[in-house]
């Protein structure tokens, strides 16, 4: 059943290392071992489609299991082409040097009076009245929580993980 599901998930066809991976996770959350899975990576060589396998497990395991579930990548340049490539599968957060900031214009998020106000690593800072809350930065956290697959980069996740 899991791999019907898997496959459900998949964007687009998969190649024959793709369904065989496919099979593979289906067979292992099928096994019940999956349950009690906070983490899972996926290395393997470039050109295999990982970013396919990750969003068919990410959105099998989140419907199978409710709550968020996060796909993590290296790098913010891995996180634009999961975007590029699943526009509407899931929701790209980054770090506040990756905002506009409307108060202080021309600067980011990070580089603004309101972002130097920091609050602990992976938190939402307070903002000082002279901000709008009209922030991009603050819209994008609150919708990430809200997301039930979220992609965020290495940098962020740990971020966010450290202050859990």
């Amino acid at each position: 059943m899991t791999y019907k599901e898997l496959i459900r998930n998949f964007p687009g066809t998969p190649r024959p290392q793709q369904d065989a991976a496919l099979h593979a996770l289906a067979e292992w959350i099928d096994s019940g071992k999956s349950s009690d899975v906070r983490y899972f990576g996926c290395d393997a060589p470039t050109g295999v489609g990982k970013s396919f396998l990750a969003l068919s497990l990410a959105k099998t395991y989140q419907q199978m299991f409710g709550g968020q579930v996060w796909v993590v990548t290296q790098n913010k340049l891995l996180q634009d082409q999961y975007v590029a490539d699943f526009p509407k599968d899931l929701f790209c957060l980054k770090g506040l040097d990756n905002y506009s900031c409307h108060e202080d214009h021309g600067k980011t998020c990070g580089q603004s009076k309101c972002g130097r106000i920091r609050a602990p690593e992976g938190e939402i800072p307070k903002f000082p009245k002279y901000c709008t809350r009209n922030c991009e930065y603050d819209q994008a956290v609150k919708a990430g929580r809200q997301a039930p697959v979220l992609l965020l980069n290495a940098a962020k996740a740990f971020n966010i993980l450290k202050t859990h």
